[in-house]
């Protein structure tokens, strides 16, 4: 949990830097850290004591250096880190900005320092954080050092990862606009248990959050990816990607609105190949404003270190609080895409759509059901749902499915392997046959 909170504080040290050109260079710039330390040290980071010290501090007519000590944990199990930073500037910065560089090093883990996060993975090197700073605006770009770890039967080796970004609008009061570039070029762990590998890891964030809206986009690419269980009852059981993607975005405001796709050109085992897959839907239609309160109070009792209980009263007083609201724009789950072949031969290949009318439901429908969970008559959801889903299934899908049910076998089995369901006020029909 340490690393968490204090990936957080270094965050809050991060954009209080960039805060100095924020505040129009009304403060001097100790003064900034100064504030900034303050604020560090009074915020409540949950179930984790975080603190910041600013240990040394230089000014300079163009350049000011100094260190920064974050301590997370208690004073008898601390994990340390230091923030060596440079910061240049000089006359024009109020206009166009300044260059800063920081470099992180991990000095303490309970108290130890001669093992280390730099000591023991990164060779001695720090991470090092570097870009440029302008009134509302922070660029940068993170990069991890060589990791190199062989120590206790365990192997975890990777050239430098690097991450580009950008911060917009964080002082504005809850909002945030930022975007993340993320390239891992290979990574291997090796254990007596298992061996992971890793060729060309990209995440691809683009984020846009406020109390009314927020847009988020998300796109992670690897190339080749595999697992290998020597633990497992088959010799070296193993598991094999490639050519994998997954692309994700969420648009909230009067509605949810949430895509997926995942492709991939190969999920290889050790008998079994998955070849031209894709899987991608829609959720659409569940109100944008009860997601956004559930997320603002989410946070807020993270900070305020609420327990489960007081945070589970709090998410459902807002969804009593917007009542039918929640379904007003009928919810929606559309699967646009489900496709496979395994072994080269086709596995499914299929689509559909699930939506419930809302205005078929009785009046006060969601606040009745959360007032009173047994008054829910499954016939008044059952009359406002509709379903049209249709798929061609190959032969191991139509084996799986007699697995489950063999009446429904008989009938796909009758319909060349077509799979067809509908639902229409709670008539269900499979392949044109009543159920």
């Amino acid at each position: 949990m340490k690393k968490k909170y204090i990936a957080g504080a270094i965050g809050v040290a991060l954009v209080g830097f960039a805060g100095f050109n924020q505040l129009n260079y009304s403060k001097n710039l100790k003064q900034v850290l100064d504030d900034l330390v303050y604020t560090i040290n009074t915020s409540d980071f949950p179930e984790q004591e975080v603190s910041a010290v600013l240990s040394t501090h230089q000014s300079g007519t163009f350049a000011s250096t100094g260190t920064m000590t974050l301590t997370a944990g208690t004073s008898w199990d601390p994990m340390t880190f230091e923030l060596a930073y440079k910061i240049v500037h000089g006359p024009t910065t109020f206009l166009t900005g300044s260059d800063y560089h920081v470099e992180i090093t991990n000095t303490q883990i309970s108290g130890q320092s001669d093992k280390t996060i730099t000591s023991t993975l990164l060779n001695g090197k720090p991470v090092l954080l570097s870009g440029h700073m302008a009134p509302e605006k922070l660029t940068g770009e993170l990069t991890v050092p060589i990791i190199a770890l062989n120590e206790d039967n365990i192997e975890l080796d990777s050239p430098p990862i690097t991450a580009a970004f950008t911060l917009t609008d964080f002082s504005s009061g809850g909002s945030a606009v930022y975007d993340i570039s993320a390239h891992i070029p290979s990574l291997r762990f090796n254990s007596p248990d298992e061996t992971l590998e890793l060729t060309d890891g990209k995440l691809l964030i683009d984020s846009e959050y406020d109390i009314d809206t927020g847009k988020i986009k998300a796109a992670l690419n690897i190339a080749n990816a595999s697992v290998i269980n020597k633990r497992a009852q088959r010799d070296n059981e193993y598991i094999g990607i490639k050519g994998l993607s997954l692309i994700t975005s969420t648009d909230i405001d009067e509605q949810l609105i949430h895509n997926v796709s995942l492709t991939f050109d190969q999920l290889e085992g050790n008998t079994q190949l998955l070849s031209d897959a894709e899987f991608s839907y829609t959720l659409a239609g569940i109100d944008g404003k009860a997601i956004l309160d559930t997320v603002d109070i989410s946070q807020y009792a993270a900070q305020e270190g609420w327990s489960e209980y007081r945070l589970q009263q709090a998410i459902e007083e807002i969804m009593v609080d917007r009542g039918d609201q929640l379904l007003a724009h009928n919810p929606s789950l559309e699967i646009n895409r489900i496709k496979a072949t395994l072994n080269d031969e086709l596995l499914i290949d299929g689509k559909g759509l699930v939506k419930l009318n809302a205005a078929r439901l009785p009046d006060n429908f969601v606040r009745s059901v959360l007032d009173n969970p047994y008054s829910l008559n499954p016939q008044d959801v059952e009359k406002a749902i509709f379903a049209d889903i249709e798929a061609t299934l190959g032969q191991s899908a139509g084996a799986a499915v007699a697995m489950l049910d063999l009446s429904v076998a008989a009938l796909l089995a009758e319909s060349g392997e077509t799979f067809s369901f509908k639902m229409e006020d709670g008539n269900v029909t499979l392949n044109g046959q009543q159920l």
